[in-house]
Order: structure tokens, then sequence, then C-alpha cells
């Protein structure tokens, strides 16, 4: 057991965590570890931040965009982070991130804010923007400000064209993979909540790297999350 999970079952008692877990409503999306060896229920992230810290993120400051119930907020501490703060715009996962902060007691900072809408956010040496980019109205304004925060990368997980939520056809994924797989294509989906943006990865280079020049370099993984989304580490 490390030192910040031995202090944690110190200051808090099993009977708490226990009833925090009977009394909260999750959603499913992260599952989060907590004291005493128990977890919420929800997806296991640990392949993704194994990918999203895949450089070290030791001593530096850190934000997560869109945190949820801030995962990655306590990855990047656990990997020697000295600052993880996060924002998330729904209020009800901002009080349960709060709670899971208390619960292991960490200096964590979840505010509950739209980043789109906030003029004077500091400066991060790391800045996330995970599964975000097709929720949002305008990724040209977002990747401008994201660029802005940040010192030293902005790190995104976006969906491509072959994405299940573009709702394509087998057979058009199949064209896209064999003839158009490296031309710089965007998506436009119709869904209200899943907004409208879907790039390929030479679009979201040629876009933000050589048109817009927020970035002197990006470099991509493919997502252990979902088939048909990329990482893009956007240095600085």
């Amino acid at each position: 057991m490390d030192k910040a999970n031995l202090k944690a079952t110190r200051d808090v008692l099993k009977d708490d965590v226990v009833q925090f877990l009977k009394e909260t409503k999750f959603s499913g999306y992260q599952s989060m570890e907590l004291p005493y060896g128990l977890k919420t229920p929800g997806m296991n992230r640990k392949k993704s931040a194994d990918h999203v810290f895949k450089y070290s993120a030791k001593n530096k400051s850190v934000l997560d965009v869109g945190c949820k119930y801030g995962y990655f907020c306590h990855e990047a501490i656990k990997k020697g982070a000295k600052i993880a703060d996060g924002v998330e715009i729904n209020p009800d996962n901002v009080f349960i991130a709060k709670q899971i902060v208390n619960l292991w007691n960490r200096d964590i900072d979840i505010k509950q804010m739209d980043f789109m809408q906030c003029s004077d956010m500091k400066m991060y040496d790391i800045v996330l923007f995970l599964n975000v980019m097709h929720h949002i109205i305008s990724p040209v304004s977002a990747m401008m400000k994201l660029s802005n925060m940040a010192n030293e990368i902005v790190i995104v997980e976006f969906p491509t064209l072959i994405d299940n939520h573009t709702k394509l056809t087998p057979i058009k994924k199949l064209i896209l993979n064999l003839f158009f797989q490296k031309e710089p294509l965007m998506f436009i989906g119709e869904k209200k909540y899943h907004r409208t943006w879907y790039f390929s990865k030479d679009a979201f280079v040629n876009l933000f790297k050589k048109q817009m020049r927020l970035f002197k370099k990006i470099d991509f993984d493919n997502s252990p999350r979902k088939k048909g989304r990329l990482i893009a580490y956007c240095w600085k």
C-alpha cells in the first residue's frame, strides 16, 4: 500500500466509503478507486491513463478539462504531479468528484464551470481534453483556449470518422480506410449531444498545427478505450 493510500485509510473510516457507494448514483463512465480496496462502478481507465501519461507528469502541473469524476487527476497525483486540477461542467459530477477527493484526502481542486466561458484560467504544464471534442460547438475556439492554457503539451482524445457515433455503414467505413485514410477529412454529425466534429488524423494536423500554428508538433496513439478514436499529443 502506497503512502497516499495508507494516509487515506487512517483518516477515513471504511463505513464512510461503503455509505458513499450506497448513497451515490454513478453513471458508470469512470471506475474510481477508493480507500480500503473499494471502487465505484464504471469503466476501467487504466490503459487510457498509461497512454495519456506516456510522457512523465512528475513535478508537473496538470489540468483535466471535462474531468467527470476526476480519474485522471488522481492518476496524475499518483504519477508524481505537483498540481492536479479538474474542470467539469456538470454539477452532479463535480459533487461526486469532490467527495472522492475528500475520501482520499488528496490535494486536488475540482471546479464546476464551462471552461469556454472562463477568462482567467491559469497556466498548466499538461492540459488534458479527453473525449470532449465531439461535445462542443467550436473545436477551433476550444483548441485556441487549450493551447493558451498549456506550458508544454495539450493531450486530446477525439473520435475519427470511423467512430461508432458517426453511424456510417460498414461499407462506408471500409471505403474510408481503403481510399481516404490519409485525407484531411472532417465528419459532421447530427446528434445534439455529440455535436458535429470528427477528425481524420491529417485534418487534425492541418487545422491545428499547419493552419492555426497552435502547436509545434503533434504525435498520435490509438486510443485503448474505443476503436476509431485517437490520442493526440500536441506540443507547444
